[in-house]
C-alpha cells in the first residue's frame, strides 16, 4: 500500500501548487486569515434573532419570491356543458384526421381530444405520405396551441402590414381569392 503523503503530492490542483509556490505553502499553514479567528459573541451579532424566526422568515421570502415570479395565465372559470355535444363523451377521446403544418412535409395526422382540447398527435396511418409516422415537430405541434401569446384573430395584409379584422371579412377575402 502506497504512502498517503506521497499520493497526494502527485495531485495538484493549479499551477502554482505544480510549481511549489512558497506563498501557497505558507498560505496552506494559516488556514484563517487575521479577524477570522476572534472571539464570536452571539448577544451583540445577532440582535437577538432567533433560529428558529430566521428560518421562518427566510421560508416566508422564498415563498413569496416564487409566487410573485409566476407567469401564469388565468384560464378563467371552468363551466359544465349546458348542452353537450353529440360527439363528445365525457372520458373518452375523440380523434380527428388533419394535416400537420409544422415541416414541409405537410404529413397526415391523427389528433386525440378529450372534451374538445386536442391533447396528443399521432401519425394518421392511411395518409399516403408518411403512412402512420410523424416527426418530432409534428407531435410537438400540439404545444402551439397552448401557447398564450398566439394570434386569436384574423389578420389581413393591407398596403404590407398586417392588420386585425373580423372574421367575416376574413371569410369572405379568402372565398373571394
Amino acid at each position: 500500500m502506497a504512502d498517503n503523503t506521497n499520493m497526494q503530492e502527485n495531485y495538484w490542483k493549479s499551477i502554482e501548487e505544480l510549481q511549489g509556490d512558497e506563498l501557497l505553502k505558507e498560505a496552506r499553514h494559516q488556514e484563517f486569515t487575521e479577524g477570522v479567528k476572534e472571539e464570536f459573541d452571539p448577544q451583540k451579532s445577532l440582535l437577538g434573532l432567533s433560529r428558529r424566526k430566521f428560518l421562518a422568515l427566510i421560508g416566508t421570502s422564498a415563498a413569496l419570491a416564487s409566487a410573485g415570479c409566476t407567469d401564469y395565465p388565468d384560464k378563467g372559470e371552468i363551466v359544465p356543458y349546458n348542452r353537450k355535444p353529440e360527439e363528445i363523451m365525457l372520458g373518452r377521446p375523440n380523434y380527428y384526421a388533419s394535416t400537420c403544418g409544422s415541416c414541409a412535409n405537410s404529413c397526415g395526422v391523427l389528433i386525440k381530444t378529450r372534451e374538445g382540447r386536442p391533447i396528443k398527435v399521432d401519425g394518421n396511418p392511411d395518409h399516403p405520405v408518411n403512412q402512420g409516422k410523424v416527426c418530432a415537430k409534428g407531435q410537438a405541434a400540439v404545444l402551439n396551441l397552448y401557447d398564450p401569446s398566439r394570434i386569436v384573430e384574423p389578420y389581413l395584409m393591407r398596403s404590407g402590414k398586417p392588420e386585425i379584422t373580423t372574421w367575416q371579412v376574413a371569410d369572405t377575402a379568402v372565398l373571394d381569392a
